[in-house]
């Protein structure tokens, strides 16, 4: 079983720290214990030997993304098929009763203006995207841990590429500052998380216990 967990796509550390604040005051004002949801951020990861590599990097990437191809990409994880609409279109002309906290946070990303859906598909193909040597990554992730996000969830920009160069240049810097892990208690993925095997009392699913069948 998965421990109860949130994966946000916050902008910032501080909108991710309101974000986090807000749900867990919500959270305890139902009587729970706040700290049992924990949060994921969605981060994307370009990395280079020095800070001028990453960069160009980056910016290669930027060069090969076609708004009209993130958008059709967008569709299944939206909710909501963007694809019929112009690129220029306000998001705020969009009706939909899916996707609210996706339109919402292209308003937090692009505060200045009126967001559009070319913007929308601008903000995934970065999708919180970290650039920098592995030193530098290390360091904005401790800004990010500090805002109160229990985890990051890798996103790819390439497979297997994205994954290979965290895992081989990142994760060792982790590892050595203590952020991560060097090895994995025994255990369910819930306890790991958590500290326990099952969903706390007061969790409302505890009360389905023994509901569709025998323990």
């Amino acid at each position: 079983m998965n421990p109860p967990s949130t994966w946000i796509v916050s902008p910032t550390p501080a909108a991710a720290k309101s974000l986090i604040d807000d749900t867990r005051r919500l959270v305890a004002a139902t009587g729970r214990d706040p700290h049992d949801l924990k949060f994921f951020q969605g981060l994307s990861f370009v990395i280079g030997s020095t800070e001028a590599e990453a960069r160009r990097k980056a910016a290669e990437l930027d060069e090969v993304i076609d708004p009209t191809t993130i958008i059709a990409h967008a569709a299944g994880g939206l909710g909501h098929d963007l694809g019929f609409y112009e690129l220029d279109t306000p998001i705020g002309d969009i009706e939909t009763e899916g996707t609210r906290s996706t339109l919402a946070w292209s308003h937090e990303a692009v505060p200045d203006r009126e967001p559009t859906v070319r913007d929308l598909a601008r903000l995934r193909s970065r999708y919180g995207r970290v650039v920098g040597t592995p030193e530098q990554i290390a360091d904005q992730l401790e800004v990010w841990r500090a805002a109160g996000i229990d985890g990051v969830g890798v996103t790819n920009a390439t497979i297997p590429g994205s994954y290979d160069e965290f895992i081989d240049h990142v994760l060792p810097v982790l590892r050595t500052r203590g952020p991560a892990k060097t090895e994995y208690a025994v255990g369910t993925s819930h306890r790991k998380a958590t500290g326990r095997d099952r969903l706390p009392e007061s969790h409302p699913a505890a009360a389905y216990r023994g509901a569709f069948g025998r323990r």
